[in-house]
């Protein structure tokens, strides 16, 4: 490999990440993520937009990510159940 080329084998570029397609690693676990919010806690959002708003539907803050986690394991429980 040339020295200029590196840029080009990167498997995530900057426009993608900046357009918010590099979401490669979400959670295997149903249709919900963790995001951290500036105030340190935590907040699950679904991965579904809400079809009125066009922004994802807010399932709830807290205060540690281990907190969040199991809510969304109870949150895919009770969608299965």
């Amino acid at each position: 490999m040339r020295p200029g080329n590196a840029s080009r084998n990167a498997s995530v570029s900057v426009l993608q990440v900046l357009s918010g397609e590099a979401f490669i690693n979400l959670p295997d676990s149903g249709e919900a993520m963790i995001r951290k919010l500036k105030s340190g806690e935590y907040r699950l959002y679904s991965k579904k937009l809400n079809p009125k708003t066009g922004k994802r539907r807010n399932l709830g803050t807290f205060r540690t990510r281990t907190a969040a986690e199991k809510h969304e394991r109870d949150v895919q429980y009770f969608k299965r159940h």
